[in-house]
């Protein structure tokens, strides 16, 4: 089994191959009885010009790196109460809503129009309060009130700071035993433990990852502040280790190539189990000692790709 530390570390020596084989005319796409595959065969000159390499099988590290930054403590103080105001609103628009249905059915105490604008206030007040949930959700990793306003309190009194951690690719959110340390390399700040809050929520719809939200101090860094974080996510994930420029993808998924003769290759899916510094660890669709395509993939993949649209037209 390929050692952590060339998992983690060595860079596989690949041959050059320029810009990728030449493939124009010289590629022709087969869809195979198995679902998902397809495979595609070229002349024995343009197989010569792809880099191949073994597949190994690996493990990922332990302990993933991640990247994030402390948020607004004015803003997330506002998100809990915007909840608290939110609440109260909600229990009284509640109430006022039964009490006025109750005096409708008693004799026509209450007319149609003040249960309708009874009803349509409780509705109203619903859903502020569905949305200042999910704001707080997403500001706290937790929709528990009683929770959220004790963050609150802690953050207006700077005693700690809340952080939002992105993962990589494919790493799955940690547990509550899982340790998280984290440090504000700009500020000269060492690494110390934070405690994990929860997923965090889309507050950030231009990064497309999971992301965590942390609760670091005393004392608490500033808002704004960069993050450098470090997860130790229990014991080691196996799989097989594959060079980054083997892997494709084509709308979010990822595949490789692997080499079924001289001259064929067999587009296989393949799972993301943990990014790595040098690739990626994958979970399924390729096993050790296969042989996949490392130089050329991307060639492959499109020519595949312009084949497959000759053939439907």
């Amino acid at each position: 089994m390929r050692a952590l530390a060339l998992a983690l570390g060595l860079t596989v020596a690949l041959s050059a191959c320029g810009s990728g084989p030449d493939l124009e005319g010289k590629a022709r796409a087969e869809t195979p009885a198995a679902a998902g595959d397809a495979e595609i065969s070229l002349s024995a000159e343009a197989g010569k010009s792809l880099a191949i390499v073994a597949a190994e099988a690996a493990e990922a590290p332990a302990v993933v790196n991640a990247a994030g930054r402390v948020l607004d403590a004015a803003t997330l103080v506002d998100a809990a109460s915007a909840l608290a105001s939110a609440e109260v609103a909600a229990g009284a628009a509640a109430r006022d809503a039964s009490r006025t249905r109750a005096l409708a059915r008693d004799e026509g105490n209450a007319s149609a129009r003040e249960l309708a604008a009874a009803e349509l206030a409780d509705a109203q007040a619903r859903g502020a309060l569905a949305a200042a949930q999910t704001r707080a959700l997403a500001s706290f990793g937790t929709s528990e009130s009683a929770r959220i306003a004790r963050l609150a309190e802690s953050l207006a009194r700077g005693e700690i700071a809340i952080g939002r951690i992105e993962l990589p690719p494919g790493v799955a959110l940690p547990a509550s035993r899982d340790e998280i340390r984290v440090s504000a390399p700009t500020l000269g700040s060492g690494p110390r433990v934070a405690r994990l809050l929860g997923s965090a929520g889309a507050l950030e719809p231009s990064v497309q990852g999971r992301a965590v939200l942390v609760s670091i101090g005393p004392p608490a860094p500033p808002a704004g502040a960069a993050l450098e974080a470090t997860l130790a996510l229990g014991a080691p994930v196996k799989g097989i280790w594959l060079a980054q420029s083997a892997v494709v993808w084509s709308d979010g998924n990822a595949s490789v190539f692997v080499a079924t003769s001289a001259t064929t290759f067999a587009r296989r899916a393949v799972t993301i189990a943990r990014p790595l510094r040098d690739g990626y660890l994958v979970s399924s669709g390729v096993a050790a000692g296969e042989r996949v395509v490392t130089s050329g993939a991307q060639q492959l993949l499109s020519s595949l790709s312009v084949s497959g649209e000759l053939e439907e037209d």
